[in-house]
């Protein structure tokens, strides 16, 4: 009878699944069948009108007071009742204004009279009794006094979104030294309601006004103008935020704290950023290209920029790297950098990504998380349409690239559809797909239907659903209409079915008597439909031949009437698939020699310093690209030199030019790159200089470098900037330090761990790493007393225990490799024995201490 029982319940499962693929299988794993329930759009009872808060936060409860004031109309049906998502609030007052509620310059209405409502409320939701059954011609408003409780949310959690609060107070009692006390909110996906009580789904929106009272030293930034900043008693202040163009509620935001304002301009707009007072001199450097974006974006799309103002916010500890709230986008900390940070990493993709999204998301929103890639996909692609205009195309070759390995990274575990119905949590689908395989997907669209179709397409997409919601048809219809082609065989295979192409692409020898090249294609895996371009060059230019690969295995002769000097696959590098290339030496030679893209070129130098079996003529091959003028192929040839064993060949003039490089090379990039050639040269004097380097990224690994040559000079130099407040050249100090420092160090350690911002305390665990595993492991029995009165006392315990477990798995690393040794190198077998049994006692001892405070990890 149970194995009855048991078998009919694995028909009902085969069944199920054969009608209904509502599954998540992870490749290359066991299979693992979840269930995932068909995620369709809310559907629209009422629509949400008009949105007005009145609030006030209470820092030292961590908590929001707050009137919402409500309007709304029934979809299309008569309707008299009224459900909102509410998240873990207190309900006070629920009532009908009698007068719909109207602003005064500065503050609500309080005069408006209410009649009170039955509602019913179970911590989610907010079920009300209208008072009257509404037609769809008839608007509403309801008036709610509540209190939002942030901390009592429960987070969904993700990768992309930590948390879902809604409303975060950072440090509200002032107790952190290294962090100013802040709120702000995120509220994507549906977190906004755990803020203020709304439809919180994606297909709604809103117009909007906030009044805030806030301690008069605090700023206030929101959506829309501010209108009005009245002083208040008792050293407060109400400021008057209003939006008046309609927007989804997971983009209101309010961000309340200690900022100063940098004032820019675009054409009548204005244009500001909000940093910490100690990063606000460099605003300009961080966020002055913002007014270039808008032009070229208004200008590109052929769609002015839509909303009022553009304001862009640093804040601490979010949850996630940046968000696109309407005219309003909030960053992470990383952009609070100075002007010498800024040479390692600019962030402009966030700042265009973020921008890019007030047309694709902000202006149009998806209708439903299942569309999301109508948001990332085209915020991803707003990247590469800056890197294009901005920096050329190489560089944005170089974005493609990006979004082609990010997304293949991620496709070796999980392979899904763009547009997903079927999904187990929102954020996941904030993933590769959605944002870089999307980006990919319509970098392919453009290159098939040609810019101006292009552009024009997104034109009327966007014109056609200014302040509407739109699912994946819209865009496509919008294309066809322009194009006049159906292009379902793209829209299917790219957003509605998972996968992606993997091509062998095989060149075969110029038939000069019937005036053809051949060229094989071979898929793979599923077939797909690809148009792509190859182009032959010619002692009289450049012949492009537009082929479509739709079968699993495709010939093509393609027509030259002279013999070609060079054939490039995939012309305009566009294809979002997995290549593997197959041709001659002598072929990569000549598509070395006259590709006209960058990434052609580099592709030849990889294929040729595998393929070469001539040391000397690999060296030539990339010799040559160190003086190129884009940077990445310096860049790419410095690796491929680093790969070759230089020894008894006549290099003297690539590592003369290596060295010149590795001092005036103008990328960082790229000097950091000539770093593995001067360490092996152990050339002292110029990783000497590069300590001083402009790039704490040169920097930082011109210490490493240091380290294997003379430790005595690369512990002089950390020694001598242990202050150092960079978070990555701080990281390689204490690196140094705990490597070869002869002082006991733990105090220093100790202290930089109980102390240090969030951002640079792992440095210190770093340090003591180093200090205890490799250099004086004496130091142990210290070190772990004061991780011991860390933890016990509660000063820093996650801290302590994250050091904790760093320390395990670093032992435990060792240990592995010590015992290895132990069976290799047999002449050193009893130095290796006596280390690895030391070892094996400290391991021991880190986890007594460990295991007190995490038992768990003792099972």
């Amino acid at each position: 009878m149970k194995y009855f029982l048991t078998l009919i319940g694995i028909l009902s499962v085969i069944f199920i699944y054969s009608c209904k693929p509502k599954y998540h299988v992870k490749v290359g794993e066991a299979k693992v069948i979840e269930v995932l329930e068909y995620k369709a759009a809310v559907t629209k009872i009422n629509d949400l009108v008009h949105t007005k808060l009145s609030l006030e936060p209470d820092f030292k409860n961590k908590e929001l007071k707050g009137t919402a004031s409500i309007t709304l109309k029934p979809h299309f049906y008569p309707t008299d009742s009224l459900t909102l998502n509410a998240k873990y609030m207190r309900i006070e007052k629920v009532g009908m204004a009698i007068v719909s509620a109207k602003s005064t310059d500065n503050a609500l209405d309080k005069t408006a009279s209410t009649n009170a409502l039955k509602y019913t409320y179970d911590s989610l939701f907010l079920r009300i009794k209208l008072d009257k059954t509404y037609t769809k011609d008839e608007s509403y408003t309801i008036i709610i006094e509540y209190t939002a409780q942030p901390e009592k949310c429960k987070s969904e959690g993700g990768t992309s979104i930590k948390e879902d609060k809604g409303i975060y107070f950072i440090n509200p009692d002032s107790s952190d030294k290294y962090k100013p006390t802040q709120i702000w909110t995120q509220g994507e996906t549906e977190a906004a309601s755990c803020w203020f009580p709304t439809i919180d789904a994606p297909n709604q929106k809103t117009t909007q006004e906030i009044l805030v009272t806030v301690p008069d030293q605090f700023r206030t930034i929101s959506n829309g103008l501010l209108i009005s900043s009245e002083k208040l008693p008792n050293g407060k202040r109400l400021d008057y935020w209003k939006n008046d163009k309609p927007h989804a509620p997971y983009l209101f935001a309010l961000v309340i704290g200690d900022f100063v304002q940098t004032k820019d301009k675009w054409r009548d707009i204005d244009v500001n950023y909000y940093m910490d007072p100690a990063y606000a001199p460099y605003a300009q450097t961080v966020f002055g290209h913002t007014p270039e974006m808008l032009e070229f974006f208004s200008t590109r799309l052929g769609y002015i920029y839509p909303w009022q103002k553009f304001d862009q916010v640093v804040v601490h500890d979010f949850v996630s790297g940046a968000m696109e709230n309407t005219g309003c986008v909030v960053h992470f900390d990383k952009l609070n950098h100075n002007n010498r940070e800024h040479l390692d990493n600019t962030y402009e993709d966030v700042i265009s990504h973020e921008l890019f999204h007030h047309w694709f998301g902000d202006l149009l929103t998806c209708e439903s998380w299942s569309n999301i890639p109508l948001n990332e996909s085209f915020a991803t692609y707003g990247e590469y349409l800056w890197n294009e205009h901005k920096y050329g195309r190489n560089q944005a070759d170089l974005k493609f690239d990006e979004f082609l390995s990010a997304y293949l990274s991620e496709a070796a575990d999980k392979q899904v559809p763009m547009i997903r119905f079927y999904y187990s949590k929102r954020d996941d689908l904030f993933d590769r797909h959605s944002y870089q395989k999307g980006g990919a997907i319509l970098h392919m669209l453009r290159k098939y239907v040609g810019d101006e179709a292009f552009f024009k397409s997104l034109k009327l997409y966007l014109t056609r659903n200014a302040y509407k919601t739109v699912e994946i048809n819209d865009l496509r219809m919008t294309f066809e209409e322009v194009t006049g082609e159906d292009l379902n065989w793209f829209f299917n295979q790219w957003f509605m079915k998972e996968g992606h192409p993997e091509l062998e692409v095989k060149h075969q020898v110029y038939n000069g008597s019937g005036e053809l090249y051949g060229i094989t294609i071979i898929q793979k895996s599923t077939v797909f439909k690809l148009p792509v371009d190859i182009d032959i060059y010619t002692a009289k230019g450049i012949e492009r031949h537009r082929i479509i690969i739709e079968k699993d295995s495709q010939t093509f002769g393609l027509k030259s009437k002279s013999k070609p000097l060079a054939v490039i696959f995939d012309a305009e590098h566009q294809l979002l698939a997995d290549i593997t290339e197959t041709k001659s030496i002598a072929a990569w030679e000549d598509q070395l020699k006259y590709a006209v893209l960058a990434t052609h070129k580099e592709d030849a130098l990889i294929k040729l310093n595998t393929l070469q079996p001539d040391k000397g003529q690999r060296v030539t091959y990339n010799g040559k690209y160190l003086k190129d003028s884009f940077w990445h192929l310096r860049e790419t040839a410095l690796s491929n030199l680093n790969d070759l064993d230089l020894t008894n060949l006549e290099v003297k003039p690539v590592l003369f030019e290596i060295e010149n490089m590795a001092l005036n090379d103008t990328k960082s990039d790229v000097r950091a790159a000539c770093i593995p050639f001067l360490e092996n040269q152990k050339d002292e004097d110029r990783l000497n200089k590069m300590l001083n380097d402009s790039s704490y990224y040169v920097c930082s690994k011109a210490l490493q470098a240091m380290g294997t040559i003379n430790k005595e000079v690369a512990y002089d130099f950390a020694n001598a900037h242990r202050e150092e407040k960079n978070t990555l050249l701080q990281d390689y100090i204490f690196y140094t330090l705990g490597k070869y420092s002869k002082n006991n160090e733990i105090d220093f350690f100790i202290n930089h761990l109980k102390t240090a911002s969030d951002k640079s305390y792992s440095s210190a665990i770093t340090g003591l790493n180093y200090l205890t595993l490799y250099n004086q492991l004496e130091l142990i029995d210290e070190a772990l007393v004061e991780l011991n009165t860390m933890a016990a006392s509660n000063i820093q315990k996650e801290r302590a225990i994250e050091c904790l477990k760093d320390l395990q798995t670093a032992a435990t690393l060792k240990l592995f490799y010590l015992n290895l040794y132990k069976k290799i190198d047999k002449e050193n077998k009893v130095y290796y024995t006596k280390l690895a049994k030391l070892m094996e006692a400290n391991k021991k001892k880190i986890e007594l201490v460990l295991y007190k405070y995490e038992p768990k990890l003792a099972d």
